[in-house]
């Protein structure tokens, strides 16, 4: 069991944030319009995340500035995924391929020549 709450919290500690980070929170269909204060309080909850059947919606996301916070959930088991936008790199190269091609993984060996 883990109270949801404090699960949020530490993986935004984990990566440097706090809950002041976060700008918005949303599900598909719309914005979540509570105040913080109100938002941790819903959040102050125990929940089995452990193979048990999902608890927390699905489509739930809490996104900052630059990073947002997603749902996952695999055989019952879910938890939060921390996403970042990536940094564009300065090397800059023409593809032929997205396709994989014998074992290669990434898109640096796809267009090998």
């Amino acid at each position: 069991m883990v109270n949801f709450k404090e699960e949020t919290l530490d993986i935004l500690k984990e990566h440097g944030k706090t809950f002041d980070d976060i700008l918005f929170i949303q599900g598909n269909d719309f914005c979540v319009s509570n105040t913080k204060e109100e938002i941790l309080q819903l959040m102050d909850f125990r929940y089995n995340n452990g193979f048990s059947g999902r608890k927390i919606v699905e489509d739930l996301i809490m996104v900052g500035k630059d990073f947002w916070l997603e749902r996952h959930e695999c055989d019952g088991s879910e938890w939060w995924e921390f996403k970042q936008l990536p940094v564009k790199l300065e090397t800059e190269q023409k593809v032929h391929t997205f396709v994989i091609k014998h074992i290669c993984d990434n898109l640096k060996e796809a267009n090998e020549e």
